[in-house]
């Protein structure tokens, strides 16, 4: 058999409903030349089952069922080791994507042999009766570029638009990730953007798409089904910190670099704030206002803070409380914000939406 132009490494946990779906957005592709591999993550329904039967009615589909569950990183892991296209794309078993996004991919590629292909996406938010409350577009403009010099600038504003982090809206170029000898790290929540941000470190072309193909579905969280992760502000402290290493080595640490980063760095700040709000988090209101008063020594609080410039309103508001060491002020406004989260979470989400 010929090497197929794209895998998609397709993990699987815990998606019966949507499992179907996921698998024919890719298989009925306008481009066929593809693999498609299903990666049985344990998973405790009958998605092993639906792999199975999807594998028997097209002989593009590889179903890896493994022995324990191991998560999202070690499923793409293994889906990779086995997986042999000179593209590869990683895509979440719940979504779903538009037809003709692998024909455009390919057809930039055609233009312009790009080690990356990235794409933008609709965010779809569902309400607790699984109804479409709200979506949005990510996208950006169109660019195919053939430099270093040329794509590193677009780097940090792909971040700001959230379009860097995700794994499903790229096409990689399999043999230069081979040759990187990338895999994914077993870190909670930021796996995705340190992935990209090794991937990109080196890379002299890019195709950026002016598609939004992807649907992501998101279900709006309520109260305690949303998922608390007690080290949130370490993991997304390290996220900013590595796309800062990135662009000093690059010696582009400009202003505009600067602006960004100061911007994404208020918005994980407050999260974390509003987060340590939880029961989960196990902090007294005390303990919370003493996390803020810590943060004002931090590197980044003191690197960036003086740099935050933004049209978005909150963002302009908290980081005044954060620059202007206003303590209860930022407790009260993270506060503020766990308990819209909590109660509207489809208004949380619309205004989370004006990023």
């Amino acid at each position: 058999m010929s090497r197929p132009f794209i895998s998609v490494v397709m993990p699987v946990y815990g998606v019966e409903p949507y499992l179907h779906r996921a698998a024919e957005s890719i298989l009925k592709q306008t481009f066929r030349d593809i693999e498609l591999i299903l990666v049985d993550d344990c998973s405790p329904d009958k998605c092993g089952e639906i792999c199975e039967e999807i594998a028997k009615h097209d002989s593009r589909v590889k179903v890896l069922h493994l022995e324990k569950n191991g998560g999202l990183s070690n499923a793409r892991n293994q889906g990779m080791a086995i997986a042999d296209g000179k593209y590869i794309l990683f895509m979440d078993s719940d979504d779903y994507l538009d037809l003709d996004a692998l024909q455009l991919a390919v057809d930039s590629i055609q233009k312009n042999p790009a080690k990356l292909v990235i794409w933008g996406l609709i965010e779809e938010y569902y309400d607790s009766a699984n109804q479409l409350s709200t979506s949005i577009k990510v996208d950006y403009p169109e660019h195919l570029f053939s430099s270093k010099e040329e794509l590193r600038p677009h780097i940090i504003r792909l971040e700001e638009k959230t379009l860097l982090g995700y794994q499903w809206n790229k096409l990689y170029d399999f043999d230069y990730l081979r040759q990187k000898q990338l895999k994914y790290e077993q870190v909670a929540l930021i796996e995705d953007i340190l992935f990209s941000i090794s991937f990109v470190e080196d890379i002299d072309s890019l195709n950026i798409l002016n598609i939004t193909p992807y649907h992501y579905q998101k279900k709006i969280d309520y109260g305690l089904t949303s998922k608390f992760v007690s080290d949130y502000y370490d993991l997304h402290m390290l996220r900013i910190s590595k796309m800062m290493e990135l662009y000093k080595k690059w010696e582009l640490y400009t202003e505009e670099v600067k602006r960004i980063l100061a911007n994404i760095y208020v918005r994980y700040v407050t999260s974390a704030i509003q987060r340590n709000c939880d029961k989960r988090s196990g902090m007294t209101s005390r303990q919370q206002k003493e996390f803020i008063k810590n943060l004002y020594n931090s590197y980044l609080y003191q690197e960036l803070i003086n740099f935050v410039s933004t049209e978005s309103t909150i963002v302009k508001t908290l980081s005044g409380f954060l620059k202007n060491k206003k303590t209860n002020a930022c407790y009260l406004s993270g506060k503020g914000i766990f308990i819209i989260k909590n109660k509207l979470p489809i208004l949380f989400a619309k205004v989370k939406q004006n990023r």
